[in-house]
């Protein structure tokens, strides 16, 4: 009974801890979140596959929408300090998206680059990225999933964000129904994005 106390225990410290590392991370790279109707918060799942901030899940359906915050103002920093040194060779922090999207869709597709094909990364226009999510930059992309990050889960539409000197987003959707992924997306497509300092 102790151990099944103390396990419980630490579970609800690890979903606050989490969910106060979300709002800390939210406040410091400008963003705001508005919680969507018909959701439910859910704890967040240590995996080897991506790491992630927040999660959440449609109540009655097999589908949830996880977000992974990467704040470049650290790494902004540090790139600027890398230029006044030649032996450090640094890539500025506002093209890792580039890399990182491509990187995200193999581990939680578990692709074997070269083998499998790799899915479209369509980018949003940048007048309606700007107007809808107050970023540079956004992109998408609509996967399979095999990954102990994706357990339990078949499809899977990522959606990169990147806001110039600030951060990057990736939001995933993990759904285990094709037909209904767009519909249920919908209901939390714009539930977070930058706002203006």
């Amino acid at each position: 009974m102790k151990i099944f106390l103390a396990s419980i225990l630490f579970l609800i410290s690890f979903h606050a801890k989490s969910q106060i590392e979300f709002a800390r991370l939210l406040i410091e790279n400008n963003l705001e979140f508005h919680f969507p109707d018909d959701f439910e918060e859910i704890p967040v799942k240590e995996n080897p596959d991506m790491y992630y901030n927040y999660a959440m899940k449609l109540i009655g359906e097999e589908f949830e929408v996880r977000y992974t915050i990467m704040s470049l103002k650290k790494l902004l920093v540090d790139f600027e300090e890398s230029k006044k040194d030649s032996a450090i060779m640094m890539l500025n922090p506002n093209d890792f998206h580039k890399s990182m999207v491509l990187a995200t869709i193999l581990n939680i597709s578990q692709l074997q680059m070269g083998k499998d094909p790799m899915p479209t990364i369509s980018a949003f226009s940048t007048k309606a990225v700007k107007e809808e999510f107050g970023c540079e930059y956004g992109a998408s992309a609509f996967f399979e999933v095999n990954s102990t990050f994706s357990e339990g889960y078949k499809y899977c539409t990522l959606i990169v964000l990147h806001k110039e000197n600030v951060a990057d987003v990736y939001i995933t959707f993990l759904s285990k129904k094709k037909k209904a992924m767009t519909e249920f997306m919908l209901k939390a497509f714009y539930a977070l994005r930058f706002v203006e300092e």
